[in-house]
């Protein structure tokens, strides 16, 4: 009977190692339960590793897996990824309702037989994470950051706290300053229960319409365009239909005075007088 358990636990360390995982079984310190099973029902005796978050791989050993072996965790059922009689391998669930950066979660297997008594290890599911960056963010712009963890975290780049505008669990909107460096930053995003932290780019926005005056305006008449920019050397030309007003031409392209640096950028631009009338499109380029 002792050479068929070896036998057993042999088999289940060599599929154990296939996933990297039989050295971190043997190492890990046992968590072993202290109820005596009844004959034929399953028994765990090592959990490892103690500390897992969700995604992450961990391994049971014990006795009597066989048949149609379940694990329970948090009162969620899962299928195991690797079994045999005297082990298994399943992958830890997300949304298992923890409390706090780190909570202590039951985990039971499950048989046709019954089910073993339970025993615990802890898990880590609310360190913020950030999902991948994709694209360039640009300043003076609302970022939209998706993950996990991300209620009430705090964000820096370069170093610098950015204003959070909301945020829940998988969704945050931060604002970029307009005076934000130019470059490669690190966005980091923490908690009190972690951080996590990406490498993105930073690049200066493309100028944007807020406001257009007067509603119509005749050949050779004035119109003011506000934009959200605050720094007039962002902004090179405008175009109206296909005409081009060129910001280095003060008889077309002029920058309203501002009366407090920070105000937003309003520039005049003189109408052609063969322009005909009619409705054109409106671009600025920076």
């Amino acid at each position: 009977m002792k050479s068929t358990r070896v036998q057993e636990l042999t088999v289940v360390l060599a599929s154990l190692a296939l996933t990297g995982l039989a050295d971190s079984a043997l190492a890990a310190e046992p968590i072993r339960p202290t109820v005596k099973p009844a004959k034929g029902l399953p028994t765990i005796f090592l959990v490892t590793p103690s500390l897992a978050r969700p995604g992450q791989s961990v391994v049971v050993l014990g006795t009597n897996f066989f048949p149609n072996p379940k694990v329970v965790i948090g009162g969620a059922q899962v299928a195991p990824t690797v079994a045999s009689p005297v082990g298994l391998i399943f992958t830890v669930p997300s949304a298992l309702g923890t409390t706090g950066c780190q909570s202590a979660v039951s985990v039971a297997i499950k048989t046709a037989r019954g089910v073993s008594a339970p025993t615990s290890f802890a898990v880590r599911e609310r360190d913020p994470r950030l999902d991948p960056i994709v694209g360039d963010i640009s300043v003076g712009r609302a970022l939209v950051v998706t993950g996990s963890g991300l209620a009430r975290a705090r964000f820096t780049l370069g170093g610098r706290p950015l204003t959070v505008n909301s945020s829940t669990e998988r969704q945050a909107v931060v604002a970029v300053p307009k005076d934000q460096p130019l470059g490669f930053a690190v966005l980091v995003v923490s908690s009190p229960c972690g951080r996590d932290a990406a490498r993105v780019r930073v690049i200066s926005a493309p100028p944007a319409i807020v406001r257009l005056e007067p509603a119509q305006v005749a050949p050779q008449g004035i119109l003011e365009v506000t934009t959200d920019v605050v720094d007039p050397a962002l902004i090179t030309s405008a175009e109206i239909g296909s005409t081009i007003f060129p910001a280095t031409d003060p008889d077309l392209f002029r920058v309203v005075p501002r009366r407090n640096p920070t105000d937003p950028i309003v520039i005049a631009l003189r109408i052609s007088s063969d322009t005909a009338p009619g409705q054109y499109a409106l671009r600025l380029k920076g």
